[in-house]
């Protein structure tokens, strides 16, 4: 059984600024974590990426992608291995549209693939933290 979640929210930053945000590596260095981040993206189908960051608790965790679908600034759709330090190394897959209302993206994430419920409650909530930061970025921009 695989366990999977969706999250939507509208970002007040066009589709493009919210994409280029989420791929490329300059801006995730500055809103992935506050701790020291590490950031490499080859956007493209079959092209991979990854970023590394410090938590507040010192733990170096790296997340790697690979792009299964890649449609600028609409859609994206990769496959992710999120590594941490006593966690669990699975593979999930997310899809993200990039929806324009007036100006505004309309954010939507279906994420699937957990092997259990409290790997996806853990992910879902980290998403929750993940959105604030993003969408706090693109709206200093």
């Amino acid at each position: 059984m695989s366990y999977e979640f969706t999250i939507e929210r509208l970002i007040d930053a066009s589709p493009d600024e919210v994409f280029d945000a989420m791929t490329d590596p300059a801006a995730q260095r500055d809103w992935w974590s506050p701790g020291e981040v590490d950031a490499e993206c080859d956007l493209r189908v079959g092209g991979t990426s990854f970023v590394e960051w410090t938590t507040d608790e010192g733990h170096r965790c790296r997340a790697e992608q690979s792009y299964v679908e890649v449609q600028r600034p609409h859609r994206l759709v990769f496959s992710e291995v999120v590594i941490e330090p006593d966690a669990p190394t699975y593979e999930c897959t997310l899809t993200v549209t990039f929806e324009d209302r007036d100006g505004k993206t309309f954010y939507t994430l279906h994420h699937t693939g957990f092997p259990t419920a409290e790997e996806r409650d853990k992910h879902q909530r980290g998403t929750g933290v993940f959105l604030d930061r993003l969408e706090g970025f693109v709206s200093t921009r």
